[in-house]
């Protein structure tokens, strides 16, 4: 899922968005017993809880299939941190940029080769990475919407969207006031629909906006193509009726069943835009189109949630040129809404369940799934076998998984300690790394397999925040102590969290709703702030 404010990838667990800062609306939180220990289960929540987190994952298992797909790791442009004398920072895999310009929010271009900062007396600027100079955008800026290489949408104070074009540094006026707006994926793109249902597109390649039709009254635009030449929408009467163009004329694809709670639905272009995707929270079905053609029904009783799409190594589906051929999903059991099961579609309608008995959490990595069943054993199965049966039982009463990012070593939690195994051994077995480990307690895997950073002896501190002790951990090695008081590591630009230069939040204090802390990150071993009393 992605932040609604900065457009971060963020997870149900984070309860406010690690870039920005912006509270997760799908955040919540339960505690579960069981055989007499605690485990956090996560929610994707739209109006009421709804159930534990699902992860939908497109995989490839032969090289045939592979050879013929391919998903580009496409990263967003990075929020400013801004400390309280308007000093942003961005951090950028291993290198920080500095400005100095009273900024209230900021965000870099996906490229990193512009910043756009919006400063105290509401003007927008860009400055460029290979020189210092300032280039005004416009004046009287409310907000920053939107940001790409090319471009960048904005709304003035009178309440219009705006976007200006880098290489013609000119501003177009694209208006959709009062409009709820969906960027494309690309942010080049924007479509808008106003409180009387008329619905509006405009694209950096035409410059202009257009009036598409009429749609619905509880209507809503979950997918723009780059171009803007496809559109998908939903409008709601007793369930969810999905509708794109064709030929520029709206037509009906299909219909999800969906209660009366209905919140969001997702959509996704690929395949140079020939292809989606679209699923909602709470839906009993999703319709997929491959190639252009006509859209497929997937259902399946016991499906509550669907969440981001990815390919065999876990890399994330958000661009039109990324191309996919097979899917693996994941549903909740109906009988026992703490159960999920893994299946296997293919564009000729096939489903194969492949996996389950999983509960909580799991990863998907290389073609191996790995997972805690309902026994709380931590278990491995090999995607390509049909038979749910084909399990390995590596070990028992686990109740916290984390997983590599080649699946080289996982990191789990049991009896009250934190272990690695090294999951390439014939026979692989935990090893101890730290006592008096809890289920406050975190990891965080890095871009190096055999480094982890995790944070201990974790207390509440007011609203669900909680902070503790971080420390950095290398296989072989004794864990070095970082920090005190630590709330987070957060992502930056790159796939993984850095194992060199990671980005630190550590709290300050609170009072009430208002929390202020500092972020930095790791130099010379030691932990460095960058920014002073960034603010919540």
């Amino acid at each position: 899922m992605f932040c609604t404010k900065c457009g971060a990838e963020i997870s149900e667990n984070d309860q406010f968005c690690v870039k920005c800062g912006k509270e997760n609306e799908n955040y919540s939180a339960k505690e579960l017993k069981k055989s007499s220990k605690k485990r956090i289960v996560f929610y994707v929540v739209p109006t009421i809880l709804l159930a534990a987190i699902l992860a939908i994952v497109v995989l490839k298992i032969n090289k045939g299939d592979l050879q013929k797909s391919y998903i580009n790791y496409s990263p967003q442009g990075i929020a400013a941190y801004v400390d309280e004398n308007g000093k942003a920072i961005f951090f950028m895999d291993e290198d920080i940029k500095e400005f100095d310009d009273s900024v209230v929010e900021g965000c870099s271009t996906p490229d990193h080769s512009k910043f756009l900062l919006l400063d105290t007396e509401s003007a927008l600027i860009y400055r460029a990475e290979s020189s210092n100079e300032k280039v005004e955008v416009a004046k009287d800026v409310d907000l920053l919407a939107a940001v790409s290489n090319t471009g960048c949408f904005y709304k003035k104070k009178d309440a219009n969207l705006y976007f200006y074009c880098f290489e013609t540094m000119q501003e177009t006026e694209v208006g959709m006031k009062d409009c709820a707006l969906t960027y494309s994926a690309g942010k080049t793109a924007v479509a808008g629909v106003d409180e009387s249902g008329q619905l509006f597109v405009f694209s950096e390649e035409d410059d202009k906006t257009s009036s598409v039709c009429k749609v619905g009254d509880e209507s809503s635009v979950c997918a723009i193509s780059d171009d803007a030449s496809n559109l998908i929408w939903v409008e709601k009467n007793k369930n969810l009726d999905i509708y794109m163009l064709k030929k520029n004329v709206p037509e009906r694809i299909g219909t999800i069943i969906n209660n009366e709670e209905y919140r969001f639905t997702y959509a996704y272009f690929f395949d140079q835009g020939k292809s989606f995707i679209v699923c909602s929270p709470q839906g009993t079905s999703v319709w997929i189109s491959i190639a252009g053609g006509e859209a497929q029904e997937v259902s399946l009783p016991g499906v509550l949630a669907f969440d981001t799409f990815y390919d065999f190594a876990k890399n994330k589906i958000d661009s039109e040129d990324d191309s996919i051929k097979q899917f693996y999903f994941s549903v909740l059991n109906q009988k026992n809404e703490d159960i999920i099961s893994i299946y296997r579609w293919t564009p000729n309608g096939e489903m194969t369940e492949v996996a389950n008995d999983i509960e909580g959490a799991y990863y998907l990595v290389n073609g191996i799934v790995y997972y805690i069943n309902s026994a709380d054993d931590f278990c491995r199965k090999a995607l390509n076998s049909d038979s749910p049966d084909e399990i390995e039982k590596i070990t028992t009463d686990v109740d916290t998984l984390y997983v590599s990012n080649a699946g080289e070593y996982a990191y789990v939690v049991k009896s009250g300690n934190l272990y690695y195994v090294p999951l390439s051994d014939r026979d692989p077995s935990p090893e101890l790394i730290c006592t008096g480990f809890t289920y406050k307690d975190s990891v965080f895997t890095t871009d190096i397999e055999n480094m982890i950073y995790y944070i201990a002896d974790t207390e509440d501190i007011k609203y669900l925040h909680k902070k503790g002790t971080l420390y950095q951990y290398t296989i072989g090695t004794e864990p070095k102590k970082i920090a005190d008081d630590i709330c987070n590591i957060m992502a930056g630009d790159a796939k993984y969290y850095s194992s060199t230069r990671p980005i630190i939040r550590q709290y300050v204090s609170n009072d009430d709703f208002d929390f202020i802390f500092d972020i930095g990150t790791i130099e010379d071993t030691k932990f460095s702030i960058k920014v002073e009393k960034n603010m919540w």
